[in-house]
């Protein structure tokens, strides 16, 4: 496990675990989901990335097939 702490912050990001559970993010990206950080926090409602992005549900479900993350457009 581990924690990034960005001395500046020019961009705002959520990182997910490999089967797109959320496990941190920006303050801004609270503010423009409309969302807290404590909806977050509790360990019994976990929420994955692809309820707020469904065009990842195939980025994640090819993960899983391969095992290893797959080839997207969202990658460079």
């Amino acid at each position: 496990m581990g924690m990034v702490k960005p001395l500046t912050s020019e961009f705002d990001y959520m990182i997910t675990d490999m089967d797109g559970v959320i496990d941190s993010f920006t303050k801004g990206i609270t503010s423009m989901l409309g969302l807290t950080p404590n909806l977050f926090k509790d360990k019994d409602s976990q929420v994955n990335i692809q309820i707020l992005a469904p065009e990842l549900i195939q980025f994640f479900l090819d993960t899983q097939q391969k095992g290893r993350p797959a080839k997207s457009r969202f990658r460079d």
